[in-house]
């Protein structure tokens, strides 16, 4: 699996989402809510009126989830829609999971029904993400590599771009796995990607599997060249402090 990812619901999941946001903007694709789904079409319109449809909650989306500051903060999504097929996109890792949920939502509002050959044509070219003018966009890489490039899942890029897309994407899932209300819920884990060496995190324990697996995506991804060296890591204790799991040094 990679971070590189595919659309949850209706193609091979990255991420697992109970889509049940009583919030949502769009109809959620659970049978339970009473999901709104296209009208059958006819023969002539089976792509073309749903990809009409869809295409600005797509649009939509990726706006929504592209803010970034830098290169490092962007990445490529892979939306694997029953209108388009695979669709590349670039977001942030910060936007990455809302994105993925809000297109699996569009997809099934407007998507349901069409025929597979809607979704034959792969999209999907070698590019990566970077960061202009505020917004995630899509530019084209290659797999030969230069000098001071690295391959990653996005192509050739920059080795210290490469290294800083890899900590951004291990503090997103860090933040995202940190929620706590006691000491007692709160574990350390290694967070060692090769691309740089640490001293661990803290998290909730019950959020050790996934995180286990998006740093396994990480490394995948971004740090096949790996980073030698040993570093000195002092003894600290997992603690809950303001309902978020944090290493403090031990007494």
């Amino acid at each position: 699996m990679r971070l590189v990812h595919s659309l949850i619901c209706l193609a091979p999941i990255a991420f697992t989402f109970v889509a049940c946001d009583t919030n949502a903007d769009e109809p959620v694709a659970v049978a339970s809510v009473g999901m709104t789904v296209a009208p059958h079409l006819t023969d002539a319109s089976d792509c073309r009126v749903p990809r009409q449809d869809m295409t600005p909650s797509l649009d939509a989306a990726q706006h929504a989830a592209a803010s970034c500051s830098s290169d490092a903060d962007c990445t490529v999504a892979v939306s694997d829609t029953m209108c388009f097929g695979a669709t590349q996109h670039a977001v942030s890792f910060a936007g990455l999971d809302q994105f993925l949920l809000r297109v699996a939502r569009a997809d099934a509002r407007w998507c349901a029904t069409v025929p597979d050959s809607c979704s034959s044509d792969d999209t999907t070219t070698s590019a990566t993400a970077v960061c202009q003018a505020g917004l995630c966009e899509l530019r084209a890489t290659t797999s030969t590599c230069g000098p001071g490039e690295v391959l990653t899942s996005e192509g050739c890029i920059a080795k210290e771009t490469a290294h800083g897309k890899a900590e951004r994407a291990l503090a997103v899932a860090v933040e995202q796995a940190a929620a706590c209300d006691s000491d007692s819920e709160c574990v350390a884990v290694v967070d060692m990607t090769g691309c740089a060496s640490a001293c661990g995190v803290a998290i909730n324990g019950k959020q050790a599997g996934p995180f286990s697996e998006r740093m396994t995506d990480i490394v995948s991804d971004y740090c096949r060249a790996a980073v030698g060296g040993d570093v000195s890591c002092a003894a600290t204790t997992p603690v809950c402090v303001a309902h978020r799991c944090e290493l403090v040094a031990s007494h």
